[in-house]
């Protein structure tokens, strides 16, 4: 998107609401990597603002019953980004973070970046 921040990937329409397509790789630690024309992405909101985050997959939707606190030492051998971590669960003999949503988007928010949806007219 021409004058776009950097981690805007471009928008969808989802069911009438213009959803902005974000790219969270650099926010995470990760090297960014420019999408393919066809992207999956995880749709999250924090209050007003929905955002479509780009994925490299979807494994699944789980519900788990404990998650273990940031400060955690499970965590010290796990592998992911601490600073966005609001705790971390076992999963598939592995320990992965949650990630907190909120402090995520806070992070990719500026005044010309991702804005609260806004319904389609």
């Amino acid at each position: 998107m021409p004058r776009a921040v950097r981690h805007l990937v471009g928008v969808a329409n989802l069911r009438g609401t213009i959803v902005p397509i974000v790219d969270i790789r650099g926010a995470l630690g990760l090297s960014e990597a420019r999408p393919a024309r066809s992207v999956h992405t995880l749709v999250v909101r924090d209050g007003s603002l929905l955002v479509a985050a780009v994925v490299d997959s979807v494994l699944g939707l789980e519900s788990f019953d404990a998650v273990l606190p940031p400060d955690t030492p499970a965590a010290s051998r796990a592998d992911g980004p601490r600073a966005l971590a609001t705790g971390w669960v076992s999963w598939a003999g592995q320990v992965v973070p949650v990630l907190d949503i909120p402090r995520l988007l806070a992070m990719l928010r500026s005044p010309a970046g991702v804005v609260p949806a806004q319904e389609v007219a």
